[in-house]
């Protein structure tokens, strides 16, 4: 109850179905929402956009009141996060807004990734700021309010463009691991429009500002959330080179991976995030093919070497995107692995001569 009422309050406003993802069985999950609301620790917000009802989950003075009693080290991250402008509280698209950023943000956490300020290192110039060393073995998650900070911080970064792109940006929140940074999106409701151009410029601002703080990060890819796998189907409708309102492919990214709003998209952010946890799987997915040749375009070989073996449980679009049929020097056209949920959209995707397979291991997440 107290890690709901947390995350509840923390957001200011959470998505009804979220609930069920935030630790522990979905049901049992389910069942302490229900209790939360008949409490009245919290309310539910009932509101229509596009003939879609939207139900957002708020936190109430009772809610306040048993956090505060369980446990006064986390309350003051709550009373931080709390929302004072209440006039436009419940303008629709500030909602769902909010429940884009809460969706980013339980991702991240059940990616394993650390986001309480206090425990991860700061953005900011200002010494007083509270942060804990950069451990490059650790993933931390960023929101873009952090960013926008750090950017628009006086004194250390006045440049009002780089200002006005921080404020235009889709971006939700940055993962980061080592030398990989990670960019979510999300393709729900939105009343922004995505502009290629202004995203890449968010990139370049967010690489400075790490760059200053001591962490240099090498490998930028972007994280699309999707509410299912048909989703990537439409993204890879448009045209590399041709703009959208939606989602452009932009090779300002060195990957695009496309994960679902659901626990087997929590799984999978999780070994994107974490190169172990990739190398384990590609091990167990590849065993029984033999390693490719000195090339970057495959990850294997059949035992016969007439055909190449290409790991796409990953979901990067970008990839997809420039995978032909046929690889120089096979005879034969390419085998693209996956987990058993993305063999249909990514069948879709790539070129039909390709064979998409269940790898081994590819119905456990």
């Amino acid at each position: 109850m107290l890690e709901l009422l947390w995350f509840i309050g923390y957001c200011r406003e959470f998505p009804s179905q979220l609930a069920e993802r935030i630790g522990g069985h979905p049901e049992w999950n389910r069942h302490v929402k229900y209790e939360a609301i008949k409490k009245g620790y919290v309310t539910v917000y009932r509101t229509k956009y596009r003939q879609r009802v939207i139900r957002s989950l708020r936190l109430t003075p009772l809610g306040l009141e048993y956090i505060a009693k369980k446990d006064s080290t986390v309350f003051p991250f709550v009373m931080a996060q709390q929302d004072t402008n209440s006039g436009s509280r419940n303008i629709t698209e500030r909602i769902l807004r909010y429940h884009a950023q809460a969706t980013a943000l339980i991702m991240a956490r059940n990616a394993g990734a650390v986001f309480l300020p206090g425990e991860k290192p700061s953005l900011l110039a200002n010494p007083l700021a509270s942060s804990a060393p950069y451990d490059p073995r650790k993933i931390y998650y960023y929101p873009v309010q952090e960013f926008r900070t750090a950017i628009q911080e006086p004194g250390r970064r006045t440049d009002q463009s780089v200002k006005t792109v921080a404020k235009s940006s889709r971006l939700l929140g940055v993962i980061i691991c080592g030398r990989y940074c990670h960019c979510l999106y999300y393709t729900g409701h939105s009343r922004m429009y995505w502009l290629a151009g202004t995203e890449e410029n968010m990139v370049a601002a967010l690489e400075q500002v790490l760059r200053l703080r001591g962490i240099a990060v090498e490998v930028f890819s972007e994280v699309i959330i999707g509410t299912k796998m048909s989703v990537a189907q439409k993204l890879m409708k448009v045209e590399t080179q041709h703009s959208s309102r939606y989602f452009t492919i932009s090779d300002r990214y060195n990957n695009i991976f496309f994960i679902t709003n659901d626990h087997r998209g929590d799984a999978l952010l999780g070994v994107i995030a974490d190169q172990k946890k990739q190398m384990e799987i590609n091990r167990r997915a590849l065993d029984g093919f033999i390693p490719p040749l000195d090339t970057k375009f495959y990850d294997a070989m059949t035992p016969d070497r007439r055909r190449p073996v290409v790991l796409g449980y990953l979901c990067d679009l970008f990839t997809f995107s420039n995978l032909s049929a046929y690889l120089d020097g096979f005879e034969e056209p390419a085998i693209v692995l996956c987990y058993d949920y993305q063999l249909n959209a990514i069948q879709s995707i790539v070129e039909t001569p390709i064979e998409v397979r269940v790898m081994k291991g590819g119905d456990t997440i």
